[in-house]
């Protein structure tokens, strides 16, 4: 964590106050699954301490820089997400590289969905701390958010040991491995984030999916059954519910749950997505694709959106809608030079020029989803066969394999 240096009087008082705003931000990051107390959890019975700390500092100078602080969880009692923000920027107008402020605006940045303005605010605080375990995983997460899992990886390195043995350090690892399709390694990391004390039922959700991924349906089952009987459930327990539940093919309560969350959340892509998913798999075509609209809509949302989009159009016979948006998915994936890690895009783009009889395209697509996963024996085949003259063209959609939408989400940014 950061180490402060107050060379005035009242030395004592302002480190034991900034001891206690940064406990204050561990806090609230060890429960940074868990909805909007991702951000803006703390420990209530500190408040004392610091209502005296406040008071015996008027008796000092005025507050530093860094001892300078606001109370994010009673502001968003009181006031709006916006109005909690203006005053963040106003506050830092006058203290701008206040890290504590700079990381509760990333925050909050990131749970209104501006991915970008969230990552270049938490880039800032970072500068002032180069090696702050809840400022690397803040950065970790918004990467996710942008499906950028390499450039979250590079953050989640940069960990000391200490954050290492973070709850939350060992679920965003989850979701990194299980973004690269390493569903033991990522069940592995979800069960250290539960004995770690991550109690907000998001991990015991991503544990489930990650079973199922494995082939360990009745585990995932068990554990399906304990997080039904859990009240309250966080949005993003929720949402892993509903992709466990769409895993076992059970799209009928996939989409009862999708339809809780876009209630709760109407500005959430991840929700809107998996109520297109479910709406696919029931062969509900129009509902579907008005849900993938209102997810590429949203503030979040991002260019895998448009893959599941697309699979959607392919799937209802759409195939040259498909294509365009497959085609600005790539392309968005490319500009905001982001890795693809997932074969699922390039076996839909092999799919539709092999049936627009392009072969050396469908080749070439084929050969880059093989690139990122060498056991896909059908992939295999299907280069074999276009080699030798002798490819067929496919006439099923094809399966994503990993995808990122069937993958656990990184702690909500949009509670």
């Amino acid at each position: 964590m950061l180490s402060f240096y107050n060379p005035i009087r009242c030395y004592i008082i302002k480190s034991l106050a900034a001891r206690w705003r940064l406990f204050k931000r561990d806090e609230r990051t060890e429960s940074n699954m868990n909805s909007i107390s991702v951000f803006l959890g703390g420990n209530k019975s500190y408040s004392l301490s610091l209502f005296f700390l406040f008071f015996l500092s008027f008796s000092c100078s005025a507050p530093t820089q860094e001892a300078r602080t606001l109370d994010v969880e009673k502001l968003l009692a009181d006031k709006t997400i916006d109005e909690v923000k203006s005053i963040l920027r106003k506050t830092l107008a006058e203290y701008p590289k206040d890290v504590n402020l700079l990381y509760n605006l990333a925050s909050i940045e990131r749970m209104e969905g501006d991915a970008n303005s969230a990552k270049n605010t938490a880039l800032k605080a970072l500068t002032g701390a180069p090696s702050d375990d809840s400022i690397l995983l803040l950065l970790a997460e918004i990467s996710l958010d942008r499906g950028d899992v390499e450039e979250s990886l590079s953050y989640f390195n940069r960990l000391g040991e200490t954050g290492l043995r973070q709850a939350r350090a060992q679920w965003v690892y989850g979701v990194i491995r299980s973004r690269f399709g390493d569903w033991n390694q990522a069940e592995g990391c979800f069960r250290t984030a539960i004995s770690l004390g991550e109690k907000t039922g998001s991990a015991k959700a991503a544990l489930a999916l990650s079973l199922l991924k494995q082939g360990k349906i009745d585990e995932a089952k068990i554990l399906l059954q304990e997080l039904e009987n859990e009240k309250p459930q966080s949005p993003q327990t929720l949402q892993q519910i509903a992709e466990s539940y769409l895993a076992l093919g059970d799209a009928l309560k996939a989409k009862e749950l999708a339809d809780e969350l876009t209630r709760q959340r109407s500005q959430d892509a991840n929700a809107w997505s998996l109520a297109g998913r479910a709406e696919m798999i029931l062969l509900r075509f129009g509902e579907s694709e008005s849900s993938f609209t209102r997810a590429n809509a949203c503030p979040n949302a991002a260019p895998w959106n448009k893959v599941e989009y697309a699979e959607m159009l392919f799937a209802a016979h759409r195939e040259n809608e498909a294509l365009n948006q497959a085609m600005e998915a790539e392309e968005e994936l490319s500009t905001q030079n982001i890795a693809i890690r997932n074969p699922a895009l390039y076996n839909l783009l092999a799919t539709l020029y092999a049936r627009r009889g392009q072969v050396l395209l469908a080749q070439k697509y084929l050969k880059q989803s093989l690139l990122i996963d060498n056991k896909q024996i059908k992939v295999r085949q299907l280069i074999q066969q276009i080699s030798t003259a002798k490819a067929e063209v496919p006439s099923a959609a094809p399966i994503p394999i990993n995808s990122p939408a069937a993958a656990p989400l990184p702690s909500s940014a949009t509670p």
